[in-house]
C-alpha cells in the first residue's frame, strides 16, 4: 500500500476516533444531569420512605408519610429536573446575573436592585407564619440535598459558565414569587406609558383613552411626564422581558366553570389557561404531592414548593389576572444631592440610601445608590431622568419613586398551602385572603356541586386623584389610605345561570365604590366563551373544544367597520371590492391561513399607526401598543365613537 494512501487512512481513522471520543464527551456533558427515575436514592433528612412515581409523560407523583418529607422530596425532584433555571430566577432577583452573564446583564441587575426584591425577600421571611416558614425551610433542604449530593453532575449550563449553584435558601423561593408578580403586573407600564402621552396631547384626547367601563370617582392628575425620559425605562424592561423570553404585556387569561346542572357527569368542570409565554423550559412545572392529609395535584413554579393551579380530593381551582392597579409612581422633590431629603407636606424628610455592588464577570464590578422615600424606591435613577408637572415655573430636575404592593409583607405560601389542603369553599377562601400580589381572580368548583369567583389582591383606596397617571409625591393629596377589604372585592357564588367566566373584562360596574383599574381586556373574549358555555348540557370533552377555539369577537367587530365605511363607495378599486368580498364571508375565525384574517390583521396594525402615530410619535406609540390590553380597548371606543 502507498505511503500516502497509509497517512489518508490512519489520518481518517484518528478523526474518526477523535469525533467519537467527542460525542461520547458531549453526550455525558448533557445527559449527566439528567434525573435518575428508577431505583432507589439514599437522601439525608427523611423522617420515612418517599415514593416517586413518573408517569409515561415524566409527571412525578411523589409520596410521603409526612409534610416535611413531602416538601424535602419536591424541592429534590424540582431541582433535578430545573436547578439551572430556578437559578437563574433567584439571580435575577437578586441582581446578580452579571457575574456569571457578564456584562450584557448589568442593566437588568441595576433594575432588580433599585426595586430591591431580594431585600424585600429577606423580610418577608421574617414576617411569616410558622407554617410557612417550615414549608420554605425544609423545600430548601431537599435543593441542598440535590446540589450537595450532584457535584460534577449539575447542568451544562453551569459547566458552560464556569460555576456552580450556591445553597438555596428559603428566601430565594420568595424572590422567584415576587418576581413572577412583577411580570405578571403591567399597571406600572400603563401608568408611565398614559404619563407620556398626556404631556404630549390635549386634557380632552387623554380621557379618551382611559376606559369608559370604569368609575374613577377621583380626578385625573395633572402631572406630566417627559417623553424620552420614561421611554429610556419603559425599554429597559422591555429588553428584560424580551431577553429572558418573557413577552410583551399583550397575553391575558381565560377561565371558566360549570355546575352540576349544566354537566353530563352531574359535577361541576372547570377550565383555566393562565396563558404565561410559553418558553424553554417552561414556567409551569406539572407534579402530584400526596401525605397523610395532603392530596393534590396540578402546576407548581419551580422555586416554589406548592400547587399554583389545581386540584385535590374535595375542589379545583384557576387563576385569571385581575388586572388589578396596585401600583403607582411618585413625583419627589429632592432638595439636596449632599445631605438628600425631600419634600412632602411642607416638610423635609430624609431620602433613605444603599449602596449596591454589582459584580461583574470574576473581577470587575460597578456601584450603584439606591434612594428611596417613603413611597418606594427612585427608579427614575436607573436612567437620566427629567420630569416637570403642569403649571411648574420651574424646569428643574424630579425623580420619580414607586410604590408596589409587592413591596409590602405578605404570606402567599400560607395562602397557596391553605388552598392546597382546602376541602370546601370557607377554607379556600382563608387562603385566598393571603393571596395579595399579583392581584387574580380565582375560580372554583367542589365536588358538593359549587361553583365560585373571587377577587384576590391588595388594592389600594387612593386619594385626591386618579392612579392613571404618575402623582405629585410632595402634597400628601396622594397617598394611599388603606386596601379595600377582601371582603368588599368582586365575588360570584353559584350563579343561577350556572355558570361563571372570567376573561380580564372589568370586574364591577361603575356602581361599585372603590377604583380598581383602566387595564382591563375588551369584552369580546368574555362574550365569546359565555356564547360556549350556552349549550343545555356540556363535556368535558367539550372543555377541551372550547379551549381550542379561535373565533375572534374583536375582529369581528373590525371587520364590520370596515364592511360599512366602503360597501356603498362606487369609487372603490378592485383590492378593496375584494377584500369587502372575503370579510363579508369570513366566519370570524382567525386562522394563519385564512385571508380574511389577514385582511382584518393587517387593517388593525395600520389603524393604531394612522389613529395614534400622528400625535404621539413612533416611539411612544410602541410604548401604547406594546401593553396591547389599552390599544385594542381604546381602539374600540374610538371607533365606537362618532364625537372622537
Amino acid at each position: 500500500m502507498p505511503n500516502a494512501k497509509k497517512i489518508l487512512i490512519g489520518i481518517a481513522f484518528t478523526l474518526l476516533i477523535a469525533l467519537i471520543a467527542i460525542s461520547i464527551f458531549l453526550y455525558h456533558l448533557v445527559t449527566k444531569s439528567f434525573p435518575e427515575t428508577s431505583g432507589s436514592i439514599a437522601v439525608s433528612g427523611l423522617k420515612g420512605e418517599v415514593n416517586i412515581y413518573r408517569d409515561e409523560y415524566g409527571i412525578p407523583h411523589i409520596s410521603a408519610v409526612d409534610e416535611h418529607d413531602l416538601m424535602l422530596a419536591t424541592g429534590y425532584v424540582h431541582a433535578q429536573d430545573r436547578l439551572w433555571q430556578m437559578d437563574m430566577f433567584r439571580r435575577v432577583g437578586q441582581g446578580r446575573l452579571s457575574e456569571v452573564l457578564d456584562t450584557a446583564t448589568v442593566k437588568f441587575d441595576k433594575l432588580f436592585r433599585t426595586l430591591g426584591i431580594a431585600n424585600t425577600a429577606e423580610s418577608l421571611y421574617v414576617h411569616l407564619h410558622p407554617t410557612s416558614r417550615r414549608l420554605l425551610d425544609d423545600y430548601a433542604e431537599g435543593i441542598n440535598q440535590f446540589i450537595a449530593t450532584h457535584k460534577g453532575n449539575y447542568p451544562i449550563e453551569f459547566d458552560m459558565l464556569n460555576y456552580e449553584p450556591e445553597e438555596w435558601k428559603p428566601q430565594h423561593s420568595l424572590i422567584v414569587s415576587r418576581i413572577l408578580a412583577w411580570e405578571l403586573n403591567f399597571a406600572w407600564w400603563t401608568d408611565l406609558t398614559y404619563g407620556e402621552i398626556a404631556s404630549m396631547v390635549p386634557p380632552e384626547k387623554f380621557k379618551e383613552l382611559l376606559s369608559t367601563d370604569e368609575q374613577y370617582g377621583a380626578q385625573i392628575a395633572e402631572t406630566k411626564l417627559e417623553q424620552k425620559t420614561m421611554h429610556n425605562f419603559l425599554s429597559l424592561v422591555r429588553s428584560y422581558r424580551d431577553y429572558f423570553q418573557v413577552g410583551s404585556f399583550s397575553s391575558g387569561s381565560n377561565a371558566w366553570v360549570i355546575d352540576s346542572s349544566k354537566s353530563f357527569s352531574g359535577k361541576p368542570i372547570l377550565a383555566n389557561d393562565p396563558h404565561l409565554l410559553i418558553s424553554l423550559p417552561a414556567k409551569w412545572y406539572e407534579m402530584h404531592l400526596t401525605t397523610p392529609g395532603w392530596n393534590v395535584a396540578g402546576v407548581s413554579i419551580p422555586g416554589i414548593p406548592l400547587i399554583v393551579v389545581g386540584q385535590n380530593d374535595s375542589i379545583a381551582w384557576g387563576f385569571t389576572n385581575a388586572m388589578l392597579d396596585d401600583c403607582d409612581f411618585y413625583i419627589e422633590q429632592i432638595d439636596s444631592a449632599k445631605h438628600p431629603s425631600y419634600r412632602f407636606k411642607g416638610n423635609s424628610l430624609p431620602v433613605k440610601m444603599r449602596e449596591e455592588i454589582i459584580y461583574i464577570g470574576k473581577s470587575d464590578s460597578v456601584a450603584i445608590n439606591v434612594l428611596s422615600t417613603h413611597h418606594g424606591p427612585i427608579v427614575s435613577n436607573i436612567h437620566p431622568s427629567t420630569i416637570h408637572i403642569k403649571n411648574d415655573s420651574t424646569t428643574a430636575k424630579k425623580n420619580v419613586s414607586l410604590r408596589w404592593t409587592g413591596f409590602e409583607m405578605s404570606d402567599e405560601i400560607l395562602g397557596f398551602y391553605r388552598l392546597n389542603k382546602s376541602a370546601n369553599s370557607v377554607q379556600f377562601e382563608e387562603g385566598l385572603k393571603q393571596l395579595t400580589v399579583p392581584g387574580q381572580c380565582a375560580m372554583y368548583a367542589d365536588v358538593r356541586g359549587n361553583i365560585g369567583w373571587w377577587t384576590t389582591g391588595r388594592v389600594p383606596i387612593r386619594g385626591k386623584h386618579s392612579a392613571a397617571l404618575p402623582l405629585d409625591g410632595t402634597t400628601g393629596e396622594d397617598e394611599w389610605v388603606e386596601y379595600i377589604p377582601f371582603e368588599k372585592l368582586p365575588k360570584i357564588w353559584n350563579p343561577a345561570e350556572g355558570f361563571i367566566v372570567s376573561a380580564n373584562q372589568p370586574l364591577a360596574g361603575k356602581s361599585y365604590p372603590y377604583y380598581l383599574s383602566t387595564l382591563w381586556e375588551p369584552w369580546h373574549r368574555y362574550e365569546r366563551i359565555r356564547e360556549l358555555l350556552g349549550l343545555e348540557k356540556i363535556s368535558a370533552q367539550d372543555f377541551q373544544q372550547f379551549q381550542q377555539d379561535v373565533e375572534t369577537g374583536y375582529g369581528k367587530m373590525l371587520a364590520g367597520h370596515i364592511i360599512r365605511v366602503f360597501s356603498n363607495d362606487s369609487s372603490n378599486n378592485d383590492y378593496i371590492k375584494q377584500a369587502i368580498i372575503y370579510l363579508r364571508n369570513w366566519n370570524n375565525r382567525a386562522t394563519t391561513s385564512d385571508i380574511a384574517t389577514t385582511i382584518v390583521n393587517v387593517f388593525f396594525v395600520n389603524l393604531l399607526q394612522n389613529t395614534f402615530e400622528d400625535e404621539l410619535g413612533a416611539d411612544v406609540l410602541d410604548d401604547f401598543k406594546y401593553s396591547l390590553t389599552p390599544a385594542y380597548r381604546v381602539t374600540e371606543q374610538l371607533l365606537t365613537n362618532e364625537n372622537s
